[in-house]
């Protein structure tokens, strides 16, 4: 994450607080990470609903037991262990990112971890 706003920096967005069951919390928790990890890294405009992004950020239509088939088929394929991750992210939440998202991802975290 780069930038989420707190003492004097202000996040890109509109905050607010609320009081949420302790069960859900670590999910919420990680939900609110991803949106700003997106948020940062340009993905999606903060000023827009999240509604449309929530499914894509919260559910896959495979199994666990798809996706291991999935990941098995991919491992035994002549790949490179970068091609083969895009392809199991594309495979499982039925979306085209390319090498180069996840070249910029990767750059981001070395950023975060400086």
């Amino acid at each position: 994450m780069i930038n989420k706003g707190g003492r004097g920096k202000k996040a890109p967005y509109e905050t607010t607080h609320i009081r949420v069951p302790v069960p859900l919390k670590r999910s919420l928790e990680d939900l609110i990470e991803q949106w700003i990890d997106l948020v940062n890294a340009g993905a999606i405009d903060p000023t827009k609903a999240v509604h449309d992004i929530y499914k894509s950020l919260t559910y896959s239509e495979i199994s666990a037991y798809e996706a291991i088939k999935i990941a098995g088929q991919i491992a035994r394929q002549k790949t490179t262990m970068k091609k083969a991750l895009i392809k199991l992210v594309n495979k499982l939440y039925d979306k085209e990112f390319s090498d180069g998202d996840l070249e910029h991802e990767i750059d981001i975290q070395k950023d975060v971890n400086k």
